[in-house]
């Protein structure tokens, strides 16, 4: 139950992050994802299942922003994202820092690709 509620709050806070902070935060164009930050944590330390749940959820406060023909985008690959960072965790024991770091890039390149097939968007 307090792991629970610790993941709530991580997510609360992360929410307001992504949607106070993260538009003034740009960088070439590009601003951090505190929620996919979020998620491959929470698989990498809880398992697939909890990294799921929580990529379900992170990706549905990401689909509020979303166009709303494209409704559920972000909570398809949030959750795929999730899954597969835990099952990564899940097959090897122990990840030292640059490895996890490496998985987080992976994930989100995944994200976008999963992002970009589920709405139809080709190059542009």
């Amino acid at each position: 139950m307090i792991k629970f509620l610790a993941y709530a709050f991580l997510f609360f806070v992360a929410a307001i992050l992504q949607s106070v902070v993260v538009p003034h935060i740009e960088i070439m164009d590009a601003q951090p994802s505190f929620l996919l930050i979020l998620t491959v944590i929470t698989a990498l330390r809880q398992g697939s299942l909890a990294g799921c749940v929580m990529g379900f959820m992170s990706g549905l406060f990401c689909d509020v922003y979303a166009p709303v023909e494209w409704l559920g985008a972000f909570s398809f690959s949030y959750c795929i994202v999730g899954f597969a960072v835990g099952q990564i965790e899940e097959s090897f024991i122990n990840l030292d820092l640059f490895p996890k770091i490496i998985v987080l890039i992976l994930a989100d390149f995944l994200k976008d690709i999963i992002y970009c097939f589920s709405i139809g968007k080709t190059t542009a």
